[in-house]
């Protein structure tokens, strides 16, 4: 989302050591110096360089997962404080999400949170959980008595883990409930798609093409959105079953599918986690006809990310070098009156207007000083930092707001490093700025969601500091 690989190149010096290179160094000098705080440096640029997603590759080929771990076991708080903030940051990326759900890299993230109090280390272990969440690690959060450990940090003054101790608590509530579903579940059923069903579908779709007419050629073609929209309705009322969310697929249609013949379907759940996988196909005359997977949320958990934009605003603050910035907390709301908001949108995402034309979704983060609030306005200049999302949404109303939700889905990954993101993606220093969300969908200008972070932004030559009051 922050860089890219063409960025990287450009703000290396022609004599300069590249990125894959230097995460090397780095983890060659932490292993090789018996300097304290030349290890307390080194852990702080590796725990910089895990909040950005173009990292991960260069930090798992140095194995820093490994790294950071061992440095939970550490005397040195502040070595800790890095394991674990690194550890936050790396979690997101899928495998090294497999790899912490190993019970015996868990343990590392279980043993710190039952022997270390402080919050901001409390607040990353606890985010760290609420990430791996699945019916894979329920035995270990036993063994280690996880309930009580949170019920202990909704007495704490800290809010940050009161709100993240509340999320995880239900959470675990709701994972202990038994699933309607498990990983292996198959459906299989047939079909028979006929030219009647085709030219209803046409009518529905706008899509005319004659290829799918009788008459028109010897033998017409049944719709690939037809046959995908029969998968997303054994998702969305078999497997998983209602609520289901697609959050993304990838498919293909290696023969072409002919109406008035016998099609065998089969969707199979492979996985129970949060993002769930699940693979599909459709076989006619013993030929596969398409074929897919995608990635679903259950009800259960689909308004985690939106709602955590909103109710964690920072588990920890990294500046570059070896100290930590102290953390304020800037934006809390209500849970209840977030709950109503989120019903209601969903509520207007249902009667919102049907609109066939799909436009993709861009987002933008602007600085106050680059529009007028309130006005119609375009903002200034390119956005500080910007992100395309990989999915179309209609053009009205709800593909706005579904566009804004993605964005948001985005962002909330990063939020614990923005002022390190957001000042090393500037050219110029700022001084008490807002960060503020805009998106583009149905036109290539800019709509602002108002939506802003709730906190002020200072940098100097690329760095964050503490703004004065």
């Amino acid at each position: 989302m922050f860089s890219t690989k063409e960025r990287l190149k450009r703000r290396t010096p022609k004599i300069g050591i590249n990125r894959e290179n230097f995460i090397k160094l780095l983890v060659e000098e932490f292993y090789q110096t018996t300097d304290i705080e030349a290890k307390e440096q080194v852990s702080a640029n590796l725990a910089n360089f895990a909040y950005d997603p173009i990292n991960y590759d260069y930090l798992k080929q140095s194995n820093v997962l490994d790294l950071f771990l061992e440095l939970l076991g550490h005397v040195n708080p502040v070595l800790v404080n890095h394991g674990i903030t690194g550890i936050c940051n790396f979690c997101l990326d899928p495998e090294i999400k497999e790899q912490l759900i190993d019970p015996n890299r868990l343990k590392f993230v279980l043993n710190l949170i039952k022997i270390d109090t402080e919050p901001g280390i409390a607040c990353n272990c606890v985010t760290i959980i609420i990430f791996l969440l699945s019916p894979d690690i329920k035995d270990s959060l036993k063994e280690f008595t996880i309930d009580e450990i949170l019920k202990n940090y909704l007495k704490s003054s800290d809010t940050r883990l009161k709100n993240l101790a509340t999320i995880l608590l239900e959470d675990l509530q709701k994972l202990e409930h038994t699933l309607p579903f498990k990983a292996g579940d198959t459906i299989k059923t047939k079909r028979i798609i006929t030219q009647s069903d085709l030219d209803k579908f046409s009518e529905v779709s706008g899509d005319h093409n004659p290829i799918h007419k009788a008459g028109q050629q010897k033998s017409p073609i049944v719709h690939g959105a037809f046959l995908n929209s029969i998968i997303s309705g054994i998702i969305g009322t078999q497997l998983p079953g209602p609520g289901t969310e697609v959050i993304s697929q990838i498919f293909s249609f290696p023969n072409k599918c002919y109406p008035d013949k016998e099609i065998e379907i089969e969707v199979e759940l492979k996985d129970t986690r949060k993002i769930m996988k699940i693979v599909y196909k459709c076989v006619q005359d013993g030929k596969i006809v398409f074929d897919g997977e995608a990635r679903v949320m259950y009800k259960a958990s689909s308004s985690f990310l939106l709602s955590t934009f909103f109710i964690i605003i920072s588990t920890s603050n990294f500046a570059y070098g070896s100290t930590i910035r102290d953390f304020r907390q800037n934006a809390l709301i209500d849970s209840a009156k977030f709950s109503s908001s989120l019903a209601s949108l969903g509520r207007n995402l249902t009667n919102a207007n049907n609109n066939p034309d799909l436009t993709p979704c861009t987002c933008g983060i602007f600085l106050t000083s680059q529009f007028k609030k309130g006005s119609t306005e375009q903002p200034t200049g390119n956005p500080v930092l910007m992100s395309e999302i990989n999915q179309v949404f209609p053009c009205n109303l709800a593909g706005q707001k579904m566009c804004q939700n993605k964005c948001l889905d985005s962002i909330v990954k990063h939020l614990p490093n923005s002022p390190m993101i957001l000042c090393g993606s500037v050219d110029r220093d700022i001084h008490k700025e807002r960060a503020y969300l805009w998106i583009q969908n149905c036109s290539p200008k800019w709509s602002n969601t108002n939506l802003s972070a709730g906190r002020e932004y200072c940098c100097k030559a690329g760095e964050y500091y503490k703004c004065p009051f």
